[in-house]
């Protein structure tokens, strides 16, 4: 029981350590190096916790989504998915657009290519969810592309809002993320 709690405090000690360093430096230029000494750890404890910076990034934002979807559910409590979907989407888009950081954080997440299949699944079950709530089927080919449609159009979005390629107003960009979807 001992060595579980305490791999369990470690693990919980990179990922809030992780958290700064991320929203600082970005993904790729936060070393392993800094990750251990901020987690006052071991090197080889990095590996033996997590595979990778990229699992760990992925899990610092899936428990930001959590939150986000919890905080969404609660201030808005309408039935209507499309009308929750829309409102989430202009929320979340004013929340990545409005922090270069977390733009980067996020875009970065959107780029890997060893977090591609759990992104790709998150809109997958987003269009999957919508389709069966609204009771409009679509088929799982369907499904697939347009989860990949929207994984791009989101992943190109940031990178070339942030390399200031894209200049309209975060509103604009959302309603067009929208009438794509």
């Amino acid at each position: 029981m001992g060595e579980y709690k305490s791999g369990l405090v470690t693990k919980n000690k990179i990922l809030d350590v992780c958290k700064p360093l991320f929203y600082r430096n970005g993904i790729e230029k936060t070393t392993y190096n800094m990750i251990c000494d901020s987690a006052e750890i071991n090197r080889g404890l990095l590996p033996y916790h997590f595979s990778s910076k990229d699992n760990i990034a992925y899990i610092i934002y899936e428990d930001f989504l959590n939150a986000f979807e919890r905080w969404m559910n609660e201030s808005i409590r309408n039935s209507n998915v499309a009308y929750v979907f829309a409102a989430s989407s202009f929320v979340f888009f004013r929340f990545i657009f409005s922090d270069r950081c977390f733009m980067r954080f996020y875009w970065q997440l959107k780029d890997s290519a060893k977090l591609y299949k759990e992104m790709i699944a998150i809109q997958y079950h987003t269009i999957k969810r919508i389709s069966s709530e609204c009771n409009k089927p679509i088929s799982e080919e369907s499904i697939n592309t347009l989860s990949c449609m929207y994984y791009g159009l989101e992943r190109e979005l940031l990178r070339n809002t942030y390399n200031g390629f894209i200049t309209e107003g975060v509103d604009t960009i959302a309603t067009k993320d929208l009438l794509f979807v």
